[in-house]
């Protein structure tokens, strides 16, 4: 039986996979609109809405950059708030919707579904790799083989984005930006998955790599309320979503020093912004590969 659910996935993802390369053959217009994206991850079967914005002089080697929005769910913000300057600048905007009916609560988005019901799920499940599938998708629409990619979340995103990092099957963004994040996964056997490394195999395989790569921690240095997501465990890292992202910042270091890991991370602290998205969004653009 176990034999012929995994025959039966493999099936399932593999027609999802053409559906898409079917839909990949209409081109992504200029200007703002949405597209619908099969995928197969989720509570349900409904596609995902890919918002985005592309600039009327953008062609494949221009910047793609990819936000992922937060707990309030609405990708349209970041499209409204960011295309005067990707029209300027010359960057292709994109921005997925990962509604609530889809993909319910903190642990189908920020936490990926990594474990559902106590149990770890399938790795072919867990939405973090559903941003390598959007990007690979966006790429086939728009031909574009030279493109640089950053990947960029702020709050619930930036959860999303930081716990990506170690658990996407690969890391397709040329640099990916966590921005504001309520909680991290620590580098922490000890403490168990979201919040740390503990009973997720994955998480503790890929910390090399997830070090070696290119991520920006990036911090409003007014982002200091307690209406942050608290807890015992999360408040070890700090009271706060500035405390806890530098403290994230220094255990990841120390962590890659520990297991002799080359440490490519950045912290950069936006000076007089909170928890403003579409601020901290445009400072992110700032630090686009």
């Amino acid at each position: 039986m176990k034999d012929f659910c995994r025959v039966s996935a493999a099936i399932f993802f593999a027609l999802i996979f053409f559906v898409n390369i079917a839909h990949a053959a209409e081109i992504l217009p200029t200007g703002e609109g949405i597209y619908k994206f099969a995928e197969p991850t989720g509570k349900t079967d409904s596609p995902i809405d890919i918002y985005y914005y592309r600039p009327k002089n953008w062609k494949d080697g221009d910047k793609i950059f990819v936000a992922f929005h937060g707990s309030g769910r609405k990708a349209q913000p970041f499209i409204t708030g960011l295309k005067k300057i990707a029209e300027q600048k010359n960057f292709l905007l994109i921005c997925p919707e990962f509604t609530q009916e889809k993909y319910p609560h903190d642990n189908s988005y920020n936490y990926g579904r990594v474990i559902v019901s106590k149990k770890i799920t399938p790795e072919n499940e867990w939405t973090y790799n559903t941003a390598n599938r959007i990007i690979d998708d966006v790429k086939s629409r728009t031909g574009a083989t030279n493109s640089k990619v950053t990947f960029f979340g702020h709050s619930a995103g930036g959860q999303f984005m930081n716990r990506y990092i170690f658990l996407a099957d690969k890391i397709k963004a040329d640099r990916v930006i966590a921005a504001n994040s309520g909680t991290y996964i620590m580098p922490d056997e000890n403490i168990n998955y979201p919040h740390g490394l503990k009973k997720v195999a994955a998480a503790q395989k890929n910390l090399k790599r997830a070090y070696k790569h290119d991520v920006i921690i990036l911090l409003g240095e007014k982002d200091i309320s307690r209406k942050a997501p608290k807890s015992p465990t999360i408040d070890k890292l700090g009271l706060n979503r500035l405390e806890r992202g530098k403290n994230f910042f220094a255990m990841s270091r120390e962590k890659a020093a520990e297991i002799g890991a080359k440490f490519n991370w950045k912290l950069i602290t936006v000076p007089n912004v909170g928890h403003a998205r579409i601020k901290m969004a445009k400072n992110a653009l700032k630090y686009m590969k």
